[in-house]
């Protein structure tokens, strides 16, 4: 059984995501609407990692079904995450994001921006294809977001229309 990754995040220390995303499986549907939520949160599990015990950085969080792999670049100061799910070889999927992390190097090798514009390193997709750490297209988090925000909206659009 070959092991992919269900949701991938790349984001700055600062919780600023660069890129994130899930693959659409269920596990990612059941959740989507909270991946912002989980940039920052998941950054500052690496900052109090990193404050509480210096030199560590975290590289695993398991759970009952789902497991977390870490791999911080401190370069750039990005962290690659990779959700999977707990049956699935775990230093299969950490040597994947080794390689993104070179990748990611590699692609773009200037200094990281402050701030992005939407789908700014949407290209990055495609090496995390190659690469064997997701085997489905990657879905945009922010795109996903959107559309379930349109959804909420015209749910309740149609609530109150419907009380009329």
């Amino acid at each position: 059984m070959i092991d992919y990754a269900y949701d991938v995040f790349v984001l700055r220390t600062s919780g600023l995501p660069l890129l994130a995303g899930c693959t659409g499986t269920e596990y990612c549907k059941m959740h989507r609407d909270n991946h912002e939520l989980q940039a920052g949160f998941l950054s500052a599990l690496h900052a109090f990692s990193k404050e509480a015990f210096s030199t560590e950085t975290l590289t695993k969080i398991d759970l009952s079904e789902i497991q977390l792999n870490f791999k911080y670049d401190p370069i750039k100061e990005i962290l690659f995450i990779a959700f999977h799910s707990i049956d699935q070889q775990s230093d299969r999927i950490q040597k994947q994001l080794d390689n993104a992390v070179i990748k990611f190097q590699k692609r773009y090798p200037h200094e990281l921006p402050n701030y992005i514009k939407r789908g700014e390193y949407d290209d990055f997709k495609d090496d995390l294809m190659k690469i064997g750490l997701i085997h489905d297209q990657l879905n945009s988090i922010l795109d996903v977001q959107e559309n379930s925000k349109k959804e909420r909206l015209a749910n309740w659009i149609k609530s109150i229309l419907d009380k009329l």
